[in-house]
């Protein structure tokens, strides 16, 4: 991969990316447990689409799409790492 061969430690590798998956998988797992049993039966598919109704009159759920998209943004460049290190 052309992200473990720009390490350092090349070697680390799968130890780091078995690592970040089981965080990523329980952050995921607990977000969605908790999407869960604050909505119930009623959570929409996208818990995005209810942090509305927790406070209708509060910019609560502005902000967190607004940093989601941030999110979104910053990791386009690691989608084109791969294909930039391919093309160079």
């Amino acid at each position: 991969l052309p992200i473990a061969s720009s390490m350092a430690e090349p070697e680390l590798f799968p130890g780091i990316a078995v690592a970040v998956l089981a965080i990523l998988l329980l952050l995921l797992l607990s977000f969605g447990l908790v999407g869960v049993f604050t909505f119930g039966a009623d959570a929409q598919p996208t818990i995005l689409l209810d942090l509305s109704l927790l406070t209708p009159g509060s910019p609560t759920a502005s902000i967190i799409e607004l940093l989601y998209c941030i999110i979104l943004i910053c990791s386009f460049p690691l989608m084109l790492f791969p294909a930039s290190q391919i093309l160079d």
